[in-house]
């Protein structure tokens, strides 16, 4: 049996929802503003970190085909745990929980795989990037519908 003062009517964050998401933030933001705290403190480290700054803005822009590769690798993960869960027999998730789901679902079996085929191949060396890439098609065939549906 439930409390039902535990859970909001109007599709609210209860209370302990709310406590929890503000304690993970304090938690999470806590060392990049200890952080930052010390480099805007330290005269140094400010000139040195402002003098880098340039360099790691087009290094990051030079790296710009890594992000396409990751957005990608995503869109088929999303893609092919959404239709995992879809033929499981889930139908009756919301889209955003099937996102959230399924991009899980789908970056798990990918990685499991990747070190299944790591741990299997390893002679002759085309042998694990062939595998790979066989899997990431396979997701993509089997989930494109999905991830097109989902975006």
């Amino acid at each position: 049996m439930q409390n039902q003062a535990d859970e909001p009517q109007d599709g609210r964050l209860s209370r302990l929802a709310l406590a929890t998401l503000v304690l993970w933030a304090a938690v999470v933001l806590a060392y990049p503003v200890w952080f930052l705290v010390g480099v805007l403190r330290d005269a140094d480290a400010l000139a040195t970190a402002l003098a880098a700054l340039p360099s790691v803005v087009l290094g990051s822009l030079a790296h710009l085909h890594v992000l396409a590769i990751t957005v990608g690798l995503w869109a088929v993960a999303i893609g092919a745990g959404a239709a995992i869960l879809k033929k499981a027999g889930y139908e009756g998730l919301t889209d955003r929980e099937r996102a959230v789901f399924g991009g899980a679902l789908g970056m798990g079996i990918c990685s499991l795989a990747t070190f299944l085929f790591g741990k299997v191949s390893g002679h002759p060396r085309w042998l694990l990037p062939v595998l790979c890439y066989s899997l990431l098609v396979a997701m993509a065939v089997a989930g494109w519908r999905e991830a097109v549906r989902l975006v």
